[in-house]
C-alpha cells in the first residue's frame, strides 16, 4: 500500500525484467494447474473459500463484440480500424479434472459436501464439444464422491444457447445433470437500434425470449436477464421497454432481474483504448475515487451520462428493475464531482458490503 515503487504485474514484459523471467518457458494461463497455488492456502482460508459461491476458470475469450464489455472478446481498434477476431480458449481439459477432484478431496476432509460455481464463459455456450467434456468431468466426479454435489450457473447469449439447443441439445441435458441451476443470458436492451450501436447485433427478441422460456420450461433451470441500459442510444421509450421485458419475463418465466447502467467508457474496453477518450481518462487517473463511478452497479452521473435529462431517465429506469422481484443487484452509489465532499462519503459507507449475491 506505502511501497516506494510500483509495478504493472499485468504487463509480462514487466515481470521479465522485474523477476527475471523467460516469459517462452512459462506455460499458458490454459495449461497452468492451479493445485500448487491451493497447497499454499490454510485450510481456514480454503475453507471459507469453498464454502461460498466461487468463479471456476474454465474458459474465456469471446467471438462476440459488445462495445460496453471490457473482457477478451473480438476487438475493433478505434484508431486503425483493424478487428481483432477472438475465440473462447478453454483450460485444458486435464488440468481442470485434476483441480476439481483434488478441491472435492480437501473439502470432503473440512466436512464440506457440496460447491457453489460460477463458470468463467464469457458466453457458455459458444464452443459446446468442449462444455459436454466439462460436464462429463464433473459427472463422473459425482459418481466417484457419492453424495458431493455441485451448483453451477453461467453467462450466456441467447443465440449461442439457441444453437446448441439446435444441434447439440443434449449437451445442455449433460450440463443441468452436472449441476446447472441458472443461466444468465446477456439482453442488454430490447431495441434493435441500441442493439446496433453498441455492436451487440446478434440479439434478436423473439430469440431472447424463447432461450428464457425453454430454460424455464423444458430444463427447469432458472433464467437470469442481464439488462445493461443507458446506452447512448437510448431513449426514454427504449428505457420503458426494457422495464416491460423484465416484468414480463420475471412474470412468465420466474426470471431473476440482473440490471446494470452501461458504462461506455471503462478500462480495457473500446471507449478507454480511444484516444479522443484521453482527457476523459486523465480524469480519473487525476481522481482515482471517481472509479466507483465505472461500476456497472452505480447510478448514472455527469461522468459517465453527460446529457441530464436522459440521465434521470436511466436512473428512474435502473432503479425499477432494482425492485422487481427476484432481483439480484445492489445499487452502487457513485463517487462524482455531481455532488459535495459530504455527500460523497456518505455514498461511501451506503457501500459498504455490497455484492452481486
Amino acid at each position: 500500500m506505502f511501497a516506494t515503487n510500483t509495478y504493472n504485474g499485468n504487463d509480462d514484459a514487466v515481470l521479465k525484467k522485474l523477476l527475471g523471467l523467460e516469459l517462452r518457458a512459462l506455460p499458458t494461463p490454459e495449461e497452468t494447474s492451479l493445485i500448487p497455488f491451493y497447497e499454499k492456502v490454510p485450510d481456514e482460508d480454503f475453507k471459507q473459500y469453498i464454502e461460498h459461491e466461487f468463479c471456476l476458470y474454465l474458459s474465456q475469450g469471446c467471438k462476440y463484440g459488445c462495445e460496453f464489455c471490457a473482457a477478451n472478446r473480438t476487438f475493433c481498434d478505434p484508431v486503425t480500424g483493424e478487428v481483432t477476431k477472438v475465440n473462447e480458449r478453454y483450460r485444458n481439459l486435464n488440468i481442470i479434472e485434476d483441480e476439481l477432484k483434488y478441491m472435492v478431496t480437501r473439502a470432503q476432509k473440512l466436512g464440506i459436501s457440496s460447491f457453489d460455481i460460477y463458470l468463467s464463459n464469457l458466453d457458455t455456450f459458444q464452443t459446446p464439444q468442449k462444455l459436454k467434456e466439462f460436464a462429463a468431468i464433473v459427472n463422473n466426479i459425482k459418481k466417484a464422491n457419492p453424495g458431493f454435489t455441485f451448483k453451477m450457473r453461467g453467462l450466456s447469449t441467447a443465440a449461442a444457447f439457441m444453437e446448441t439447443y439446435r444441434d447439440n441439445k443434449d449437451v445442455i441435458t449433460f450440463m443441468v445433470d452436472a449441476g446447472l441451476w441458472s443461466i444468465g443470458f446477456g439482453v442488454d436492451g430490447t431495441s434493435k437500434e441500441v442493439w446496433k450501436s453498441i455492436k451487440k447485433g446478434h440479439n434478436q427478441i423473439n430469440e431472447c425470449i424463447e432461450a428464457i422460456k425453454l430454460t424455464r420450461e423444458e430444463f427447469n433451470i432458472t433464467p437470469e436477464v442481464f439488462m445493461v441500459v443507458g446506452h447512448a442510444n437510448d431513449t426514454p421509450e427504449t428505457l420503458r421497454d426494457d422495464v416491460e421485458f423484465i416484468l414480463d419475463m420475471a412474470e412468465y418465466y420466474g426470471a431473476a432481474p440482473r440490471p446494470y447502467v452501461t458504462k461506455s467508457i471503462v478500462p480495457g474496453n473500446t471507449g478507454w483504448r480511444d484516444p479522443k477518450n484521453a482527457a476523459y481518462v486523465e480524469k480519473f487517473i487525476e481522481h482515482p475515487e471517481y472509479f466507483q463511478a465505472l461500476d456497472f452497479c452505480a447510478l448514472p452521473t455527469s461522468l459517465t451520462h453527460p446529457n441530464a435529462e436522459m440521465r434521470v431517465h436511466i436512473e428512474k429506469s435502473f432503479v425499477m428493475l432494482t425492485n422487481i422481484a427476484g432481483n439480484t443487484t445492489n445499487i452502487v452509489y457513485p463517487f462524482s464531482p455531481d455532488v459535495d465532499e459530504r455527500t460523497n462519503r456518505t455514498h461511501g459507507r451506503l457501500n459498504r458490503g455490497k455484492f452481486d449475491r
